[in-house]
């Protein structure tokens, strides 16, 4: 039993149809609400929720570089500082042309040490800066190549502040000759580093 209203025309045409008539319109009806609900609601949504999780997925990267630069500044910071630390020392030992005798008397001692023989030593270059000294010497000594791979190795493990450079072995049999540079470094005054970290 339906009830309409009186002077309603939209009702009282729809009441004047056959049931399958009005189950097959209210069908369409239904339908078309679906269909726009789908496309004017559904569609947008997906399409938005893909959106987010783009941004999201980028957030999520560039918050894993923003951690391993963090990381690599924290490394770097202590790097920064064992270096400060390391060079400190150096230039709390005092004079700094003492210093570099020290370090020249620490090759020629690791020079006998490693059993090599000095053939030749002589002062290449001095460089005098405001807060360092370098001197860089020549050497050429003779012995075996594991004892001129000993002498390099002892060298770079020392704590002395020099630098082997322009290096090479020349074998001739078991013996070998081998020249190369050092450098010794001197550090002047430990205040001049404040000024140049400024």
């Amino acid at each position: 039993m339906y009830f309409i209203a009186r002077n309603n025309k939209v009702y009282s045409y729809i009441a004047s149809k056959k049931p399958l008539h009005r189950y097959i319109f209210t069908g369409i009806v239904f339908v078309v609400l679906v269909c726009m609900t789908v496309c004017c609601i559904y569609y947008p949504l997906r399409s938005y929720n893909a959106l987010l999780e783009r941004e999201r997925d980028q957030l999520q990267k560039k918050y894993a570089e923003s951690r391993c630069i963090q990381e690599h500044n924290k490394n770097c910071e202590q790097s920064i500082e064992k270096a400060e630390k390391t060079v400190e020392q150096y230039a709390t030992r005092g004079n700094s042309q003492s210093n570099i005798q020290d370090d020249l008397s620490f090759i020629i001692d690791s020079v006998q040490k490693v059993g090599l023989h000095l053939q030749s030593y002589s002062v290449v270059k001095v460089i005098d800066k405001e807060w360092y000294t370098k001197e860089i010497v020549h050497i050429d000594v003779m012995g075996t190549f594991e004892q001129c791979v000993s002498f390099i190795e002892y060298s770079k493990k020392s704590k002395q502040l020099i630098s082997l450079s322009q290096l090479s072995i020349d074998c001739n049999g078991a013996v070998c000759k081998m020249n190369c540079d050092v450098a010794c470094v001197a550090i002047k005054n430990p205040s001049t580093l404040s000024k140049l970290k400024g």
